[in-house]
């Protein structure tokens, strides 16, 4: 079966937004871990919606 170019864009398109989606996702977790581990739990909260906070715990675990 032959599969049509839009198909096959189509599929790349979403293997690479799951695979991001998952490195993300598991970013994500180390981070609301370590974040709890170190007293922190309460900055996640902060960096919900604020993508610089987000950015910034994230260099500052090595995350990034």
């Amino acid at each position: 079966m032959r599969t049509l170019w839009s198909e096959k864009y189509r599929n790349e398109l979403a293997d690479a937004y799951n695979k991001g989606y998952e490195e993300g996702y598991a970013k994500g977790i180390e981070l609301a871990y370590r974040l709890a581990s170190d007293g922190r739990g309460n900055e996640l909260f902060e960096a919900e919606g604020n993508p610089e906070k987000l950015r910034s715990l994230l260099e500052e675990y090595g995350l990034s």
